[in-house]
């Protein structure tokens, strides 16, 4: 009872169901609490009990939110569970005892039985907010321009452009499950804290990955095997062609032999120097050529390209200079869930073939 008053104490209305974050770590509020909650209630258990006039009309009129609804059946449903197995410290003879659990067990329930009633109903009734889709696309839109620029492997590109032009864009969607209150007219509004934030990094890994599936399937002029890490700088050193050329090394195993030989060879760091873009310099005689990591591909292979290669990421623009399109639908209609569908028009410029792939072991991890 004594932690049960400091909870009490800790929280405001909202938290009490909803819970609340101390230091990062999120608290789950009084769900967490179901033997304090039952040997209080037990005390004011008695076998008339019912659902008040006063809660019937807070849940009808909406005095307590759909999320807070939601909380209160986990809560109220894990009381009941859980009244049959708690140590009970009233005293009170045993037949007292198991009357008094059987009026609380059937008084709990009632209060969960009109929960759900309301929430069933209210989300039958629920239509999609094309308003709210409107201001998460723009919201989405603008978190997509801040990061395609610096977003490997993005930032590889010499330009990328937003237009309203129709030629050369491929269609592209995404399709995610949220939360329906959010989106729905009748069930109020509850902004997220990420809100286009998270939905433009789904779109991000999206664009990365069809980056990447062509740059897989470009075609190359020459092919050549080099196992380890200074072998492979030997040759971008000693080979003169490789002159103002951009050597993709796509060798998680790669890239760790690299790391490693910064501690041995504390020289590398001047004979790689890195550019804004993630790039390394190479300066030799016959000159500079451009190494790129990208230890996240973890395939065994380097291509090496003209400087030039990534001309262009293009992104069609919506109305109202939006690159997201946002729909949304019901999974179905008893489901407190939408899909939220993420649609956006991509094209992406390549210059020519590779001119060279580079295939190293086989040994690369697999994380």
């Amino acid at each position: 009872m004594n932690s049960l008053a400091r909870r009490l104490r800790d929280y405001d209305k909202t938290d009490m169901v909803m819970g609340k974050v101390y230091s990062n770590v999120f608290d789950c509020g009084f769900i967490d609490m179901e033997q304090s909650w039952i040997q209080l209630l037990l005390i004011f258990s008695n076998k008339n009990d019912s659902v008040s006039k006063e809660i019937k009309e807070a849940i009808e009129n909406n005095y307590i939110t759909y999320r807070e609804k939601q909380r209160l059946i986990g809560v109220l449903s894990k009381i009941c569970n859980s009244i049959e197995y708690t140590k009970i410290k009233l005293t009170l003879t045993l037949d007292d005892l198991q009357t008094k659990k059987e009026n609380l067990r059937k008084l709990l329930q009632e209060h969960i039985n009109m929960l759900k009633k309301d929430l069933d109903m209210r989300l039958q009734d629920a239509a999609i907010d094309v308003h709210r889709l409107d201001s998460t696309a723009r919201k989405t839109s603008e978190h997509l321009r801040k990061r395609i620029k610096k977003t490997l492997p993005l930032s590889l590109f010499k330009s990328i452009d937003f237009k309203q032009a129709s030629d050369c864009f491929t269609k592209h969607k995404i399709s995610i499950k949220i939360d329906k209150e959010p989106y729905a007219e009748g069930i109020e509004s509850i902004p997220y804290i990420n809100e286009g934030d998270i939905q433009a990094d789904l779109i991000l890994k999206d664009i990365q990955r069809i980056i990447l599936s062509n740059l897989f399937s470009t075609g190359c002029s020459q092919h050549t095997v080099i196992e380890d890490f200074n072998m492979l700088i030997d040759h971008i050193k000693s080979s003169a062609d490789l002159a103002g050329k951009l050597v993709l090394v796509m060798s998680k195993e790669i890239f760790q032999q690299y790391n490693r030989m910064l501690f041995d060879n504390p020289n590398l760091r001047e004979l790689m120097r890195k550019n804004d873009d993630g790039s390394m310099n190479i300066t030799t005689e016959s000159g500079t050529r451009k190494v790129y990591f990208l230890p996240f591909v973890n395939q065994p292979f380097s291509l090496v390209v003209k400087d030039n290669y990534f001309t262009k990421l293009i992104i069609r623009e919506y109305d109202n200079n939006k690159l997201v399109n946002v729909t949304s639908e019901n999974i179905k209609s008893d489901s407190d869930k939408f899909k939220l569908t993420l649609n956006y028009e991509l094209n992406i410029v390549f210059e020519g073939n590779a001119d060279l792939k580079i295939a190293h072991s086989q040994r690369v991890t697999s994380e």
